[in-house]
């Protein structure tokens, strides 16, 4: 459960987007380059956003 949460899960999925779309016969975009060169900032705010919400619920069976 935790794994889909993990940094690097996250950077292999927006890093592989735009070849699959390309696969699939898209052409390159603005789009592709955006994500691809995204991935590390996008899939460290993925997993700091899950660790915090963690985080809270941990905090709320601590303290009730």
């Amino acid at each position: 459960k935790i794994i889909l949460f993990h940094m690097l899960v996250w950077q292999l999925v927006l890093v592989l987007i735009p070849d699959i779309r390309q696969l699939l016969g898209a052409g390159i975009s603005t789009w592709d380059f955006v994500v691809s060169q995204s991935s590390g900032n996008a899939s460290l705010f993925i997993w700091l956003i899950a660790n915090a919400v963690r985080a809270g619920k941990q905090k709320d069976t601590e303290v009730g």
